[in-house]
């Protein structure tokens, strides 16, 4: 099974949002949601050790390192 953190980017409107997934797509949804000043980087050691049972979805802020409205 893999279980490594994939990272992503997804365009809505005019919004390029950046987030980290794992797990099997079809798999039931777990969504990972952080508050500010946090990110998806808090999950990054604990998506793994899920991502055999769940599909994990961490998105970052629009406006987070990633994202190129941040630069």
């Amino acid at each position: 099974m893999d279980t490594r953190v994939r990272h992503r980017r997804i365009t809505i409107g005019p919004v390029d949002t950046f987030y980290r997934e794992a797990g099997p797509h079809d798999a039931p949804v777990v969504l990972l949601p952080h508050g500010y000043p946090c990110s998806s980087f808090e999950f990054r050691n604990f998506m793994p050790r899920l991502a055999d049972r769940w599909r994990l979805v961490a998105p970052g802020s629009p406006s987070g390192r990633r994202s190129p409205s941040w630069r």
